[in-house]
């Protein structure tokens, strides 16, 4: 994707000098993915050209990358995971940032807005640390984690804001400012959502009142101690409890693997009585507690009136969706004197509600194995990970979760991703729809390229891979033409291929189809044809017209 720019100043005016060689040298290369004027590229050295197509993200990719810090002075973390995001991004189109509740949160993102300019920012407080390819990243400073995602065919739209009249009605609102924010008037493709921890399917329903049922992905605001000191924020917006969305427009695919990663249990029954949405008051007619206390073996005494926040990480309850493909996670947080417990999720009377179970070890193993799930139900090769997992599970993994970090690397590699911990997770199933729940896992790809796939030209002339540099497409591709061109110049009378034996295939920007294949024209070439054209020029001078 070379072009060149001409100018001649001669009278102050500038005009296009393409075929007057004495102005040729005056020339300066402008690169049209970044508008860099400065940029020195030799276009004839095929090494060189990858090396830039792959730094600038290839026409139409998707590209990510991360930056982190621990950074004492809040201003600076916010400033320098920002610089690291944005490295060789063309366009910043959405920056995920996340970072500890004992951080200055508005300090961070001035810093961050240093970088990121005018970028739409979303993101949330996460639950003591997050983990990035580097590993785990925490520390008594807090920290700071930013996934920057840059693509020329992806819009997005944020919108965020504190509770309003109700939070179904501020869901509502949101939708409307996030389509307004992208410049649309339709729904997105699918899109991500925060909240603060206790309405988040209210939120999700006025969100689906203005768009109906589109695929989404997210997690609730969490801090270290669940004392409430979690925040949501976007670019100019820092609150406690409201909602922030990030809509997303683009021909990219995303898959999402949302699940808790738990084994059913035997133990089971129907929900006979709750009270608001959350609070579970009966099980078959019996006490909650105490019908969950008989489930697990646990003592009664050691149950009523406790947190049950740890207790119960690697013994949760759950609840199936209509066609039994999926268990929400229902985690019970804390056992009330009347034997009743407040869950962190909304429930139904008369549903069913299971005792669900795994062991620290399978805990670890489960975000591995939803890695791998993830990695098979994408359509193609991701560009970008965001892996949200419920803060419990943290807590209950403690000091083995740099175990988690290992396992998640070994599946993905060396593609850019971020996980945050989180106190629910939100995602989306095949044929159910988006749903809330806790100590779940919310994994979600973004795809590199339209359709998932790498674009393979439907080439005519029979070019091989090898004609193509890593068999990315772009809009104009220097191949080297050992066959000699499709098309050829007309200089002096005869067809010729250019003088260096490099081409340039000309490819449909809409399709990827393969149209050509031209020379690459050289200064050579030009004076060839023009020394020829004078010549021939004499020669009709002396032409008579009778």
């Amino acid at each position: 994707n070379i072009f060149y720019k001409k100018q001649n100043r001669r009278n102050n005016k500038n005009y296009d000098d393409d075929y007057n060689p004495r102005f040729r040298k005056q020339r300066k290369k402008v690169c049209l993915l970044c508008s860099d004027k400065n940029f020195e590229l030799d276009y004839k050295n095929p090494e060189q050209l990858k090396k830039f197509i792959n730094d600038k993200g290839g026409i139409d990719m998707l590209k990510a990358n991360i930056g982190w810090s621990t950074e004492a002075n809040n201003f600076e973390a916010g400033r320098a995971s920002a610089k690291k995001a944005v490295v060789d991004l063309v366009q910043t189109k959405v920056a995920f940032l996340y970072t500890s509740s004992d951080n200055d949160v508005k300090k961070v993102l001035e810093g961050a807005k240093e970088e990121l300019g005018t970028a739409p920012i979303i993101g949330c407080t996460s639950s003591g640390g997050i983990i990035v390819p580097d590993g785990y990243i925490s520390s008594e400073n807090g920290f700071v984690g930013i996934m920057a995602i840059g693509d020329p065919d992806t819009t997005v739209g944020v919108a965020g804001s504190s509770k309003q009249k109700d939070a179904r009605e501020t869901g509502r609102l949101l939708a409307k400012e996030a389509m307004e924010k992208a410049g649309k008037t339709v729904a997105p493709v699918y899109f991500y959502m925060v909240a603060s921890p206790a309405e988040e399917e209210d939120y999700l329903k006025g969100i689906e009142d203005v768009i109906g049922r589109v695929p989404f992905f997210g997690g609730s605001a969490a801090d270290n101690t669940v004392s409430g000191d979690w925040s949501i924020f976007t670019n100019d917006k820092v609150f406690s409890d409201g909602c922030a969305v990030a809509f997303f427009y683009t021909d990219k695919p995303m898959a999402n693997v949302y699940t808790g990663a738990y084994h059913e249990t035997t133990n089971s029954g129907v929900i006979t009585k709750i009270e608001g949405k959350r609070t579970l008051v009966e099980i078959d007619g019996e006490p909650a507690v105490k019908k969950y206390a008989k489930w697990t073996g646990k003592k009664l005494k050691d149950l009523e009136g406790a947190n049950l926040l740890a207790e119960t990480v690697t013994a949760p309850l759950g609840v199936k969706d209509r066609l039994g493909d999926l268990v929400a996670i229902r985690h019970p947080m804390f056992a009330n004197e009347d034997l009743s417990m407040n869950i962190g999720n909304n429930l139904a009377e008369n549903t069913a509600i299971i005792q669900m179970e795994a062991t620290v070890d399978e805990l670890i193993d489960g975000a591995e194995k939803v890695a791998i799930q993830l990695e098979e139900k994408l359509p193609g090769e991701a560009g970008a990970y965001l892996f949200i997992h419920c803060g419990g599970r943290r807590l209950a993994i403690d000091n083995r979760i740099s175990e988690v970090a290992d396992k998640v690397k070994k599946v993905v590699g060396d593609t850019p991703f971020i996980m945050v911990f989180t106190f629910g997770e939100y995602g989306n199933t095949d044929h159910n729809g988006n749903t809330c729940g806790g100590l779940m896992l919310s994994d979600t790809a973004f795809c590199k390229w339209r359709e998932g796939k790498k674009p393979q030209p439907q080439n005519k002339y029979s070019c091989t891979k090898e004609n193509y540099i890593d068999g990315e497409v772009t809009v104009c591709k220097l191949v080297n033409n050992k066959e000699g061109a499709t098309m050829k110049n007309l200089i002096g009378r005869e067809w010729k291929d250019s003088s260096n034996g490099v081409t340039i295939e000309v490819v449909n920007p809409a399709t990827q189809e393969l149209i050509d294949t031209v020379p690459n024209v050289t200064e050579e070439d030009v004076d060839t044809a023009v020394k020829v054209a004078m010549e021939e020029q004499k020669k009709w001078e002396e032409v008579s017209i009778y």
